[in-house]
């Protein structure tokens, strides 16, 4: 079980001593890295310092490991603020300390103490920022709690489904602490799509197709070999017109008490709220409608997954820096062969306008967005329009419009497939030069 070099993870600890949970704490996070640790506390100083006594006279290795600990505890204003502005304020702090680069590992001591006279949807809603905060500034996170305790109780039912590894630290008749460890989140997410869209089963096709941590398949009914693939699946995303299929998928996960998550693409126009929330009370943890914004999807399915296996790629090239508006090909292309390699989705709209329709740069920069760019082949009167986070259909009807609101003359072609595409024009550049 390789659980020592992967630094996005969410961790738990349960036990009842507190030098127990801050020794293992220490130890876990030497086995990982040698960089620093933040331990962060709601607890007084008093309450973290007679445990460090006790590990100093106990602790082997405590001398070498010490050093690389830090310590920050809420002031005693804290209960004022917490009044006055509420949890949001605690997370926007701690958003502030996780973009710190010094430290990898971020230790929650005792956070079944910080949630005194909270109800568990409140606490659900901190755990699941906190985590989202961490994985996007790539931070191990540590939360130690009493299992033992009300609120250590409903934290351990809220982290059920959130974390990738929990321990059960007890100290022993001979004041030695021992662990075990209780849950190990499975390195695969299996996803299954239940959809007849061409275009959605290749959008989903290619943002998982390099990514070795997700088994991807794609179904069309329930039969008996598909329920033990249920059976065995993290994520459901269900875009069928068979509601009674719907339905008898909620109901399988419901009676079979699976933790699947389930996320519904409908075909309706726009999806109200009481929708919503009338589907969520059925089971489903994510509604969209037909026209649904693609990167608030994406974003959808990392909190589920929990590892932005997309957005990361969009920060290791900044799309917003390149030029929106290209006659060189070769310099087009650079940039969407950068797309494809980090497996960026975008579409691309092919128009042909009229002889006599002189287009300038800034009447084409007008019909995109700040992400997306064209490409102005003025010799046979083409365009490339390349839309980033968008699928095909709703790029096509996005640059008719465009192109009808600036009185363009046009003819339109709807591309699918955005690199083959290109590859062809770039053969056809080719043998241009040849000529």
């Amino acid at each position: 079980m390789q659980i020592t070099k992967n630094l996005d993870q969410i961790i738990s600890l349960k036990a009842e001593e507190n030098s127990c949970l801050i020794g293992f704490a220490m130890k876990l996070h030497k086995q990982y890295t040698d960089t620093n640790m933040l331990l962060l506390s709601h607890k007084e100083s008093s309450f973290v310092e007679d445990s460090l006594r006790e590990l100093k006279d106990g602790m082997d290795d405590f001398d070498k490991i010490y050093p690389s600990v830090r310590f920050m505890f809420l002031k005693e204003s804290w209960s004022i603020l917490d009044k006055m502005y509420g949890k949001t304020f605690f997370i926007n702090e701690i958003q502030k300390i996780m973009k710190d680069k010094d430290y990898t590992t971020h230790y929650f001591h005792r956070i079944d103490t910080l949630f005194d006279g909270c109800i568990k949807r409140d606490i659900e809603r901190i755990i699941s920022d906190i985590i989202e905060v961490a994985r996007y500034y790539h931070k191990k996170v540590l939360f130690s709690f009493n299992d033992k305790t009300r609120l250590g109780h409903v934290i351990d039912e809220v982290m059920n489904d959130k974390i990738d590894l929990e321990f059960l630290i007890e100290k022993d008749s001979y004041g030695v602490c021992q662990r075990e460890i209780q849950k190990y989140k499975k390195q695969q997410t299996s996803i299954l799509l239940y959809s007849d869209k061409k275009e959605l089963i290749d959008f989903h096709h290619y943002i998982f197709k390099e990514d070795e941590f997700i088994n991807f398949q794609q179904v069309l009914e329930l039969d008996e070999k598909n329920y033990n693939l249920v059976d065995d699946t993290d994520i459901i995303i269900f875009n069928l017109q068979n509601i009674s299929l719907k339905n008898e998928l909620l109901a399988y996960v419901k009676n079979q008490n699976l933790k699947t998550k389930f996320l519904f693409l409908s075909d309706v126009k726009a999806v109200r709220k009481r929708d919503k929330l009338s589907e969520n009370e059925n089971g489903i943890s994510y509604m969209y409608g037909k026209q649904f914004n693609l990167l608030e999807y994406i974003y959808s399915l990392e909190k589920v997954i929990g590892r932005d296996f997309y957005t990361s790629a969009l920060k290791k090239i900044d799309i917003t820096t390149h030029v929106k508006y290209y006659e060189d090909f070769e310099e087009f292309k650079s940039v969407t062969d950068t797309f494809e390699k980090h497996r960026i989705c975008c579409s691309v709209v092919s128009v042909n306008y009229q002889y006599k329709t002189t287009l300038t740069k800034a009447t084409l920069e007008k019909c995109i967005r700040d992400l997306d760019m064209v490409y102005h082949d003025t010799e046979s009167r083409r365009l490339l329009f390349v839309l980033v986070d968008v699928l095909p259909r709703q790029a096509f009807l996005l640059i008719c419009d465009r192109l009808k609101e600036l009185d363009i003359k046009h003819q339109p072609e709807h591309i699918f497939d955005t690199w083959r595409y290109i590859s062809s024009m770039q053969k056809r550049e080719e043998q241009k030069a040849l000529l």
